[in-house]
């Protein structure tokens, strides 16, 4: 009995040996990614050696490698070498009518873009072309046309708003057409913005604004959820005689602020009592200020009127960027686009950098530029993180952030909505 079982044994054997090799089953839109190094964007420590799952267009699990099982038949990506990163936020990206230099930005690591200020009809061709090529980023958040008050800064990107009531019609109509934010200009009246935020508060849409000649504290009052560019703080740091008199000059000629902000923001006393009152303010309010310094970026030697004037300026106003945020101020990330101190392509990169001068660790620029960019298009609950159930955008680049900021400049891998994108389909040059 035995003898007959060891043969039944041998026998089995033998069938299954000659039966063909079945393919090793693949997990359906399943990728893991391995690397040196994660940094999640909530603010939490990195993780060395760290490992995330995608499924389909969702990160399903993140952590130390070998701290969850990699199902059988995933995709696997190895980032020996480098960092991964959600995606960056650009909540001040310019187009101006050139959609190829939102391509370019995506190949540098920015996932998401929220254009402050333009005719929604700008982005069709881009719209286009990412439906043509099956490329989901970057992401776009639009505003449509600046409000403005008569003399507009931008006539072009502009709609001029006469009266309150218009300027709740004008706010519910680009809503309707698909605005996710509102950006008020600085002659828009402060009656004006009160009923813009007003309707835009209804709607549930946030509004931001590029001020100058009113008074930020009672435009922050009125309604408003952000200040784009540091500028836009300067009549709160300056003695009333002395900003009422840079506000009639730019009333004047819109110009005037060219050179006149310089000038204003190199007198500022940063230690003195409006700056306090100034800082206190806007972390109660938890105001979400877009520095935006690189493209004010003025050094001693560059070309120009009065540099020296313009570079003592703009220090105070990187300086004043590093109190806002030590104060507990909200700061994100806005590259402007095009900046005098980078290379095309890396003026958010250069943002970066400046934030880091001003007192910023790179973990916290980092989530200035992630988890709080996220907060301020109003998409924490999915953008923004490297967590569980948010949206898999995730960039990979070489070397250690956390050591020299300007490793983000390093992009090697770019991840919308869980595809990996092609980069060499993106346009290198603007």
């Amino acid at each position: 009995m035995k003898s007959l079982k060891s043969l039944a044994i041998v026998f089995c054997l033998l069938i299954l040996s000659t039966r063909p090799c079945e393919p090793r089953a693949q997990a359906p839109d399943l990728t893991v990614i391995l690397a040196d190094r994660l940094i999640d964007g909530t603010g939490h420590s990195s993780i060395v050696d760290g490992q995330i799952l995608i499924r389909g267009n969702r990160i399903e699990n993140v952590g130390k490698a070998g701290s969850f099982p990699i199902p059988r038949g995933a995709r696997k990506i190895d980032a020996k070498g480098k960092t991964l990163l959600p995606g960056f936020v650009d909540l001040h990206f310019h187009m101006e009518g050139r959609p190829q230099w939102a391509k370019q930005f995506l190949t540098n690591g920015i996932t998401s873009v929220r254009d402050p200020g333009a005719w929604m009809e700008h982005f069709e061709s881009l719209k286009k072309w990412q439906r043509e090529n099956k490329i989901p980023g970057p992401r776009l958040f639009l505003c449509g046309p600046h409000l403005d008050g008569p003399g507009p800064a931008y006539p072009e990107d502009s709609v001029v708003i006469l009266s309150p009531d218009e300027a709740r019609i004008q706010t519910r109509r680009q809503i309707e057409q698909g605005a996710t934010a509102i950006k008020v200009y600085f002659r828009l009246p402060l009656d004006c913005i009160k009923a813009v935020a007003e309707e835009a508060h209804r709607l549930k849409v946030p509004v931001t604004a590029h001020l100058e000649i009113i008074s930020p504290m009672e435009a922050i009052e009125a309604g408003l959820d952000g200040i784009e560019h540091i500028t836009s703080l300067g009549l709160a740091l300056v003695p009333a005689m002395q900003g009422e008199k840079y506000r009639q000059a730019v009333l004047k000629d819109n110009n005037a602020r060219r050179l006149g902000r310089y000038g204003m923001w190199a007198s500022i006393d940063l230690d003195g009592p409006a700056a306090r009152r100034l800082l206190q303010f806007l972390a109660a309010r938890r105001t979400f200020i877009d520095p935006t310094l690189a493209v004010f970026e003025k050094r001693p030697g560059d070309p120009g009127e009065q540099m020296e004037i313009q570079a003592r300026g703009w220090e105070n106003m990187k300086r004043f960027t590093g109190m806002i945020h030590r104060a507990g101020g909200r700061l994100v990330v806005g590259s402007h686009s095009e900046v005098p101190h980078a290379e095309f392509g890396f003026a958010y990169h250069r943002e970066l950098e400046l934030l880091v001068e001003a007192g910023l660790t790179p973990l916290e620029a980092l989530v200035a530029a992630t988890k709080v960019g996220a907060e301020f298009l109003g998409r924490c609950n999915d953008l923004g993180t490297l967590e569980a159930g948010k949206l898999a955008d995730i960039i990979a680049v070489d070397g250690n952030p956390l050591d020299n900021i300007s490793a983000a400049r390093k992009v090697s891998l770019v991840i919308v909505d869980g595809v990996v994108i092609d980069r060499n389909k993106l346009v290198q040059k603007p």
